[in-house]
């Protein structure tokens, strides 16, 4: 009997050192580094994390474990590293580690690589990437600390998340985009922007850098390009996309986009609902592939903007396209921030005994008599978890 009771709680420890989450959508967030799990560069397929969330659909196996796909593909375990490019299902298990957790893929640990940042490693180096990258992705045999520990968010858990920030602590919330970036290995996702031009539907081009002999792979497909050299009539030319069911407030957003002028005759404005925005104006005669690449990868442009009570977000590109002119423009990426009720352009709210109390739970909702349960206690520029 004894024997068996020992037994018994055994089994019971190792069945609870197994985590379970329910199926739905997540984001991948590293402890170390507070950054989101994401493809990277290496063949287009590398994982690396970002500040940019990567949104995983993930499914439960009949052994306890987990499928994690992005739109990219599924995690794929090979020569040490991990990819994010594998077309069979690949199952990952979650192991507890206190609060968060531990990713274990093919027998190994989803772990920070130390030896390949954007730093030193010359491949993430490349100007084509137009963007930040921390850390690469590997396996290793046991878990390295929070190199190795992930928060495993969900979509719920994003949105709440949001209640803290206030404009001196703005939290990531590009996770609400249809397509925030065009990628090497994710351009699906310029399926999620509608491009008018000509007044007629049409497709956004992913420049071929071979073709213009600059000639790397990595020159290749790693933006959205837009050209009506051949416009038959002045028109406004159009790339948008919708959003909706947004957090009400204000948000702050980076953004690489530029623009062929031609001396301020053919402007592009960038629209973020009620406000204008600008590109970085190419003041050449010419906006080539190379060019346009070059120009993002330096120039990061920002603005701030209002999400009304309907929660809606219209981003729209209007560019002017003249008959007889060359009218071009690319984009690379947008990422969001919210900033809080209160825009950075408005005096702050003093966070002491007078400032206004202000309640959110945990879908980031705003509660006006907030009863049993944990909320989030907002005054001023300080929010705190609570439990009534």
């Amino acid at each position: 009997m004894k024997k068996s009771l020992l037994l018994g709680a055994a089994l019971c420890m190792a069945a609870g050192a197994m985590a379970q989450i329910a199926p739905g959508e997540y984001y991948v967030k590293n402890v170390e580094t507070g950054m989101f799990l994401n493809e990277g560069f290496s063949w287009g397929t590398l994982a690396v994390v970002k500040d940019y969330p990567c949104a995983f659909e993930v499914t439960a196996t009949s052994d306890a474990g987990y499928v994690f796909k992005s739109r990219y593909g599924y995690f794929k375990p090979e020569n040490g590293e991990y990819y994010m490019d594998g077309n069979s299902e690949v199952t990952t298990y979650l192991e507890k580690a206190g609060d968060y957790y531990y990713l274990k893929t093919g027998g190994q640990y989803m772990t920070l690589n130390e030896e390949k940042d954007y730093l030193t490693d010359g491949w993430l180096q490349s100007l084509n990437m137009c963007e930040t990258i921390l850390w690469t992705v590997n396996q290793a045999a046991e878990p390295n600390g929070n190199k190795s520990t992930w928060q495993v968010l969900s979509r719920a858990e994003m949105v709440a998340a949001l209640a803290a920030a206030t404009p001196q602590n703005p939290v990531q919330s590009a996770f609400y985009l249809k397509a925030g970036q065009i990628e090497v290995n994710a351009n699906n996702n310029i399926s999620s922007w509608h491009y008018v031009k000509n007044n007629e539907p049409s497709e956004i081009v992913l420049p071929d850098g071979g073709w213009f002999g600059h000639g790397e792979w990595s020159n290749k497909t790693t933006y959205a390009w837009c050209e009506n050299d051949a416009a038959p009539e002045d028109c406004t030319d159009v790339v948008s996309q919708e959003v909706e069911g947004m957090v009400p407030g204000f948000y702050k957003v980076s953004y690489r986009a530029v623009n062929q002028s031609n001396g301020g005759e053919t402007p592009l404005v960038i629209k973020f609902n009620d406000t204008d925005a600008a590109p970085t104006d190419w003041a050449e005669s010419d906006l080539w592939y190379a060019s346009a690449q070059d120009t993002m990868a330096h120039n990061v442009e920002t603005a701030e903007f209002e999400v009304k009570a309907d929660g809606k977000l219209s981003l729209r590109m209007e560019k002017t396209s003249k008959a007889g002119m060359q009218n071009r423009f690319a984009f690379k990426s947008f990422a969001l921030y919210y900033i809080g009720t209160s825009s950075t352009g408005v005096a702050n709210i003093d966070a002491d005994e007078n400032a206004p109390v202000e309640y959110f739970n945990l879908q980031g909702m705003r509660v006006a008599n907030p009863e049993k349960g944990i909320f989030i206690k907002r005054q001023g520029n300080k929010a705190t978890k609570v439990v009534l």
